[in-house]
């Protein structure tokens, strides 16, 4: 079923080998850096990291992690900001990062989706 769904959406069988095998190396690789008391592909940066791959730049704060995918830092579209966030007690004492969420990101998210339906995802890296 789901490689038919990748057929049919990018018309081309090879090309959508290659997706899928873009899609779950981004998987496993989401899984191996970010799983926690939840799998990586589950969190805001397993989430970001499969669909936009890898940041070009990465900031640090005391508490928050600033993903750049541009060379401009104040682009928001093209910036994406974590937040350290501590869940459980002390027995779980699990720290997680959450995405900071911008309006923009719905709209940027969904052309990012679509560049992954029509195979561009393997041509260019975002933005």
């Amino acid at each position: 079923v789901t490689e038919l769904f990748w057929v049919e959406s990018l018309g081309s069988t090879d090309l959508a080998r290659q997706v899928m095998a873009e899609y779950y190396t981004r998987v496993v690789e989401a899984n191996l850096q970010f799983t926690g008391f939840k799998e990586g592909w589950k969190t805001d940066m397993g989430m970001m990291f499969i669909l936009f791959g890898a940041p070009w730049y990465i900031d640090r704060g005391s508490n928050t992690i600033t993903w750049i995918y541009g060379y401009d830092r104040a682009d928001f579209n093209r910036v994406f900001t974590f937040r350290q966030t501590r869940y459980g007690n002390e027995r779980n004492p699990f720290s997680y990062w959450v995405l900071q969420r911008h309006p923009s990101y719905y709209s940027i998210e969904y052309q990012r989706r679509q560049e992954w339906l029509r195979g561009y995802v393997l041509q260019r890296r975002f933005p």
